[in-house]
């Protein structure tokens, strides 16, 4: 039973681990494909722009990680004891928290936009580009917390390689839309802050039928 154990202990870390540099790995060269894209279409004023809107996208990532780190591991606790109504409920609570936040982060970020733009943006030679990438940013929130919300949990639930494949998709969607909606439909900035926002809708369409499936709209008494 400890040799069996241990085997199967191992090929989960192995499953685990595999998706993970694969995510990292994918995102990663998302990103550089994304910033070149940017910078070669727009120049270097459109990456600079992207690049003020970091501090923004870690902000609510720290946030979302704040209540996503102890309801992953209590509901990992409760899956592992079979108490799926218990999980369930973590799950509907971070959902409505992320839903809540995100709301509040848009309006919120929107009624004080001039303070923030002041605060990121020193440069009145990019205030513009950096204004309408953070507007989108802004609005992209809900479905940011939604796609690190929906992520955490269904790894939590067993399906890695699920996220795996949703980031990939999603940044393949990212970079096309980037060069359709910069260079054909002549959005410049905007159309990568969009492109953005489409990407964080993907990711979330795609583990969408994993979670209501698996957990999160069971019947409790199931």
């Amino acid at each position: 039973m400890q040799k069996r154990t241990s085997y199967l202990i191992s090929k989960a870390f192995k499953n685990y681990l595999g998706a993970s540099v694969l995510t990292v790995a994918a995102t990663q060269v998302a990103n550089i494909a994304d910033a070149s894209i940017v910078g070669n279409l727009i120049g270097p004023e459109g990456l600079a722009a992207v690049n003020l809107s970091k501090p923004v996208i870690q902000a609510i990532y720290s946030i979302t990680c704040l209540y996503m780190s102890s309801s992953t591991i209590l509901a990992g606790m409760a899956i592992g004891k079979g108490d799926k109504e218990k999980a369930n409920k973590l799950f509907s609570f971070s959902l409505l928290v992320s839903l809540a936040l995100g709301a509040i982060i848009v309006v919120g970020g929107l009624g004080a936009f001039d303070a923030l733009s002041d605060m990121l943006c020193k440069s009145d030679n990019l205030r513009q580009l950096s204004n309408d990438f953070l507007f989108v940013t802004l609005l992209s929130t809900i479905p940011m917390m939604l796609m690190f919300t929906f992520h955490q949990f269904v790894t939590t639930d067993g399906s890695p390689k699920l996220i795996s494949q949703a980031v990939i998709v999603g940044n393949i969607v990212n970079i096309g839309l980037d060069i359709i909606l910069i260079k054909y439909a002549n959005m410049g900035i905007k159309g990568a802050a969009w492109a953005t926002f489409f990407m964080y809708v993907v990711c979330v369409l795609m583990v969408l039928p994993h979670f209501r499936k698996n957990f999160a709209f069971q019947d409790s008494n199931s």
